[in-house]
């Protein structure tokens, strides 16, 4: 190991020893940093949300590939999550911008013939704090990417079920 990074590790775990919480409170606080979206949690479902809008898109995205066995059950399960984040970035997204331009209306100003986008300028105005959004489009990826590869996944699974019943069911002419 190159000299350089023995020092980095030893200060990356005495930063995390520094930063580590120690108070009942700060551990309990600290167990729902990944709740607070819930597009990092272990499960999606957030305090206050209805457990029932995830379980009836479930089971809308099971009615259409109609999966068969664990494996595809699965994939069609996370499939549903990944659509459920991916509706919950959409919320916070609109929900940010809404914060964004009561903190920080549209200055008359810019808008004096009435044609300027609040929502753009909501937009230009948070380029410069880049990191939300830059964040919340990392999250969107991921989910996206996740579903993705189920879908894909899913789909190789089942044209491999169809063509195994062809070859055993050849259909008599």
């Amino acid at each position: 190991m190159p000299a350089c990074v023995v020092p980095a590790l030893t200060i990356a775990a005495h930063n995390a020893e520094i930063h580590r919480p120690r108070t009942a409170e700060g551990k309990a606080r600290s167990s729902r940093n990944s709740t607070v979206h819930g597009l990092t949690s272990k499960s999606p479902i957030l305090p206050g949300d209805d457990p029932a809008d995830l379980l009836d898109l479930a089971e809308r995205c099971h009615a259409d590939p109609k999966p068969d066995g664990a494996v595809e059950e699965d994939l069609v399960e996370r499939m549903a999550i990944a659509t459920y984040c991916l509706r919950r970035i959409a919320r916070i997204e609109v929900g940010y911008f809404d914060l964004r331009l009561r903190y920080h209306p549209m200055p008359e100003q810019l808008n004096k013939d009435g044609r300027a986008d609040p929502l753009a300028f909501a937009y230009h105005f948070d380029c410069s704090e880049h990191q939300v959004l830059d964040r919340l489009s990392r999250y969107e990826s991921r989910i996206q990417r996740d579903y993705s590869r189920c879908l894909k996944d899913l789909q190789t699974l089942q044209a491999a079920r169809k063509k195994e019943i062809n070859q055993t069911n050849p259909k008599r002419s």
